[in-house]
């Protein structure tokens, strides 16, 4: 028998359509076990299939309950930014207040200072009729004449304790609004920190998503790797197994 080096093609071809029965039923059977070792790997690949699925869809869910937490921190950063609008409204016109109430006890100081002067012009009977009909309207036997700079005294210390009484209770007033302006103080920067912390703790949550995200990311590119090397051998598999078979069923058949 010739080698098949030595066969002319003319040859070559009537021996494949002589022997074509055996050469189909060898590429059969060889199709078959490609097709069965393809039916495997396309198990192991539903198998990953699910794997991924499932840590995608993982990472998806904890994405949703982080962005979740995120909008729940912008609504209560939203209610601490009126509940600041309404403290700094409050703080100025506390501001306003304080500032009044400076300005008037600096009225008072120079009103106090003024006095004397004031005194020393008025004339010592219009003195002495303030404090018999104003200053200490009482009634009952004047025992007691005083001269005219006891009079002028009487009637300075009189105006300069009503004076020092004004100022006191501005300062009484001044020290509580100060006080009211403190709590407020603490209240807005109470809800600054909590404001800071919201958004910190968003910012945690953001870079947990960005993390989960490109997780997911380097998922699916690394399985599409995987399916396109995956593909590239079994097409590859296929047509050499197709080629495979049809040779060795035209060596068997010889």
């Amino acid at each position: 028998m010739k080698k098949i080096t030595e066969l002319t093609w003319s040859e070559i071809l009537d021996l494949v359509s002589k022997y074509m029965g055996r050469i189909k039923t060898i590429s059969i059977l060889l199709l078959v076990l490609l097709f069965s070792f393809s039916s495997i790997m396309s198990g192991c690949n539903k198998q990953r299939a699910q794997e991924l699925f499932e840590k995608v869809t993982g990472l998806s869910v904890e994405n949703d309950l982080l962005l979740k937490q995120v909008k729940s921190n912008e609504k209560e950063i939203y209610s601490l930014n009126l509940v600041k609008d309404s403290l700094d409204r409050i703080l100025a016109q506390k501001e306003k207040m304080i500032l009044d109430l400076d300005k008037e006890l600096s009225k008072l100081k120079k009103e106090n200072t003024d006095l004397k002067g004031q005194i020393l012009i008025i004339p010592v009977e219009e003195s002495y009729n303030f404090l018999q009909t104003v200053a200490y309207p009482f009634r009952g036997e004047k025992r007691f004449p005083f001269n005219e700079p006891q009079v002028k005294g009487i009637h300075l210390s009189y105006l300069e304790n009503n004076n020092l009484k004004l100022q006191n209770e501005n300062l009484i007033f001044q020290i509580d609004e100060y006080k009211e302006k403190n709590l407020l103080s603490l209240q807005k920067l109470k809800a600054e920190e909590e404001k800071f912390s919201l958004a910190s703790r968003s910012i945690e949550r953001y870079e947990e998503m960005t993390s989960n995200n490109q997780e997911i990311q380097n998922l699916l590119q690394e399985e599409n790797k995987k399916l396109q090397r995956r593909n590239k051998w079994l097409k590859r598999g296929t047509i050499g197994g197709t080629a495979l078979g049809l040779l060795t069923g035209f060596f068997i058949a010889r």
